[in-house]
C-alpha cells in the first residue's frame, strides 16, 4: 500500500454526519487541537478563551511520540518538527553527570517515522492557532469568559458578556482552574506535589544535539531540552513548602545558586535566559475524577485530569483526548447521540488519563527523594533497568494512545 503524505490527511470528513455546533471553553493546546479535529469532521466550533491575547504563554514543552502521532493525522507533524527540535534520545543522569539510563525516542506508527519533539510553547500555540484560523468553521473568540452554563436534553446554553448563546454541546478545555469542571463537579482543592519548578528558554549555541537530559539530585532535578537550533528549554525542580515566595527579580540568581552542583551546562543556559522570562510555579494536580462530564458537556486535558509534569504527558494526554473525541463524534449520526458519544469517549479515555495522573504523582515522589540512601536506591534501580523496558513502554504508549479511527476521509 502506498504511504499517504500529510497533505492527504487534510481532507475533511463530513459525509453522512449530522453537523453540530459545539462550544469549546479554553484556547490552550487541548482546546485548539479539539477545535481543529472536530472542524475537520464537519462540525462548527466556537472557541472561547478568557485571555484577550491569542499568543500562547509558557516556556518549553516536549511533545512525546503519542502526541506527535495524533498531530501527524491532523497534518501538523512536519510543521511542528520544523518549528521545534526532533529528539532522538532521552537520558537520565545524576547531578554530577553520570548517566543512569538512555532511551531511544525513535519509532514508527502506520508507516510514519516518529519521535518526540522539543518545542517552545509559543511556537506550538502558533502552529495550532494558524491551523484553526484556516478553518472556516472554527470561530475563535478571545477575551471572553463564561458566567453561567445551563444544560438540557437537546442543548447547552452559555452566558457571557454577549448574552446567552445555545450550542449542541460544550467541551471544557479550560485548564487546571476550569470553570466548566467546577460547574459539573463543584470546587475542589489542588493537590500540592511538594515541589516547585523554575522554567525558562535560553537563546544561544549549547551543543545539546538531539538529546534531552534530566539530572537527578537530592530533592532536586534539572532538565535540558533542545527546542530549536538556537534555543534550549530548561526546568529546575526543588522540594519546597507550598506558597514560598520567590521574588521574580531574584529567580535567576536563585536557580544559579541552588543548582550549581548540576554542572556547567545548566549554568550556561540559565545565564543565557532573561530574568523576566523565568517562570516559577508550585506544581500540583487533582485527585482523579470517576466521571468527567454530564449529558452534552464533557472535559478534556487539564480540566479533566490535571497532572504533574513528571512523565511529560500533560500535553500528550490533552492531544489524545482531542483526537479520540473527534473520532468518537464521527459515529454520532443524530443529535441524540451526542451525550452517548461523550460517554463513550470518557469510557475509553478516563482510565488511561487517570493512570498517568497517578503514575506521574508517584514518579515525582521518587524523583524528588532527599534521603541519601533513598537516592542511592533510586539511582541504582534506574541504572539496572534494561533499555528494552523503555522501548516496550514507548510501544505501549503508541499502541494505546492513537485514535483508533483516522480523522481523515479514507483514500
Amino acid at each position: 500500500m502506498q504511504r499517504r503524505t500529510e497533505s492527504a490527511r487534510l481532507r475533511p470528513y463530513n459525509g453522512g454526519m449530522t453537523k453540530h455546533h459545539i462550544a469549546i471553553s479554553g484556547g490552550g493546546i487541548g482546546g485548539l487541537t479539539a477545535a481543529l479535529g472536530l472542524a475537520r469532521m464537519g462540525h462548527t466550533i466556537t472557541l472561547f478563551e478568557r485571555d484577550p491575547s491569542p499568543c500562547g504563554s509558557g516556556a518549553g514543552i516536549v511533545l512525546a511520540a503519542n502526541a506527535m502521532a495524533n498531530l501527524h493525522v491532523l497534518g501538523l507533524g512536519e510543521a511542528l518538527t520544523r518549528a521545534g527540535h526532533l529528539l532522538r534520545e532521552m537520558r537520565i543522569c545524576t547531578a554530577s553527570g553520570r548517566m543512569l539510563s538512555q532511551a531511544s525516542l525513535l519509532t514508527e506508527k502506520a508507516g510514519v517515522a516518529l519521535s518526540s519533539v522539543g518545542i517552545r510553547r509559543a511556537e506550538l500555540h502558533r502552529v495550532l492557532l494558524s491551523a484553526c484560523e484556516a478553518e472556516r468553521d472554527v470561530h475563535l473568540r478571545f477575551g471572553e469568559v463564561f458566567e453561567n452554563v445551563r444544560e438540557s436534553d437537546r442543548s447547552v446554553t452559555v452566558s457571557s458578556a454577549r448574552g446567552d448563546e445555545t450550542f449542541d454541546a460544550l467541551i471544557g478545555a479550560d485548564g487546571l482552574h476550569s470553570r466548566v469542571r467546577a460547574f459539573l463537579h463543584g470546587e475542589s482543592e489542588l493537590r500540592y506535589a511538594g515541589y516547585r519548578c523554575f522554567r525558562g528558554v535560553a537563546e544561544g549555541q549549547f551543543s545539546l544535539g538531539d538529546v534531552g537530559t534530566e539530572s537527578w539530585g537530592r530533592g532536586q532535578r534539572f532538565g535540558l531540552i533542545p527546542v530549536g537550533p538556537r534555543h534550549a528549554y530548561w526546568f529546575a525542580v526543588e522540594n519546597a513548602k507550598p506558597g514560598e515566595h520567590i521574588d521574580p527579580r531574584d529567580s535567576k540568581n536563585a536557580v544559579l545558586a541552588r543548582f550549581q552542583k548540576f554542572g556547567i551546562a545548566p549554568a550556561e543556559v540559565v545565564q543565557a535566559t532573561r530574568a523576566q522570562d523565568i517562570l516559577v510555579h508550585d506544581l500540583a494536580d487533582r485527585e482523579p475524577l470517576r466521571t468527567w462530564g454530564k449529558g452534552r458537556i464533557t472535559l478534556l486535558g487539564d480540566a479533566a485530569h490535571p497532572m504533574t509534569p513528571n512523565m511529560g504527558q500533560g500535553a500528550g494526554q490533552a492531544i489524545e483526548d482531542a483526537a479520540f473525541l473527534a473520532a468518537t463524534l464521527r459515529d454520532a449520526q443524530q443529535e441524540s447521540d451526542l451525550a452517548a458519544a461523550f460517554s463513550s469517549y470518557e469510557r475509553v479515555r478516563l482510565p488511561r488519563a487517570n493512570d498517568f495522573v497517578t503514575q506521574s504523582h508517584r514518579l515525582g515522589r521518587i524523583a524528588q527523594t532527599e534521603n541519601a540512601l533513598g537516592c542511592f536506591l533510586r539511582d541504582s534501580l534506574v541504572w539496572l533497568t534494561p533499555n528494552s523496558v523503555a522501548k516496550r513502554s514507548l510501544e505501549r504508549l503508541l499502541a494505546q494512545g492513537v485514535a483508533p479511527r483516522p480523522l481523515e476521509l479514507p483514500a
